[in-house]
């Protein structure tokens, strides 16, 4: 169960913040529970998601401790992921996982491959750039909530960490 004020990755929405629960009727002559969710760094939004039956992936952030551990192990997840070619279909499953190992191996294997669409004097690919952005924001943004620091200061955060 969820508790008011917990930081939970909600879907491809992101990090959200739990605001309460309530009872709603959304659905025609059906009352539901519901927890409030508010996504970070979004003021004029607020998800409705049901407490049982709900289809969309909801989980507790990770904790400070487990981003640190995450970042040690980008160069090793990296390495392991370099000359790998992905399909659509598969970068859909990769961000569907939730795992934020799986997405540090989109995200760099999306890097690279824009590197050398860039390098050759090509134009990145449209669906290869939504999913590193899509990869980012779920990423960077469970980072950012796990180290209590803004978004646009994770890259920065993670250099310092691998170069120490």
């Amino acid at each position: 169960m969820l508790k008011i004020g917990e930081k939970v990755v909600y879907g491809k929405t992101g990090v959200c913040i739990v605001e309460g629960q309530c009872e709603k009727e959304l659905v025609r002559n059906q009352k539901r529970q519901y927890f409030v969710l508010k996504p970070l760094g979004s003021d004029n939004n607020t998800i409705f998601a049901p407490v049982e039956g709900n289809r969309v992936f909801i989980r507790p952030i990770m904790t400070r401790q487990e981003a640190d551990e995450l970042i040690l192990k980008i160069p090793e997840i990296t390495e392991a992921s370099a000359d790998i070619e992905l399909t659509r279909e598969q970068y859909e499953a990769m961000i569907s996982t939730h795992n934020c190992e799986d997405l540090v191996g989109l995200t760099f294997r999306l890097y690279h491959k824009k590197k050398f669409a860039l390098e050759n004097r090509k134009k990145p690919g449209f669906v290869d750039e939504r999913y590193m952005a899509l990869a980012e924001k779920l990423l960077f943004g469970e980072l950012a909530a796990a180290l209590e620091i803004p978004f646009e200061e994770v890259k920065a955060y993670i250099g310092k960490k691998l170069n120490n």
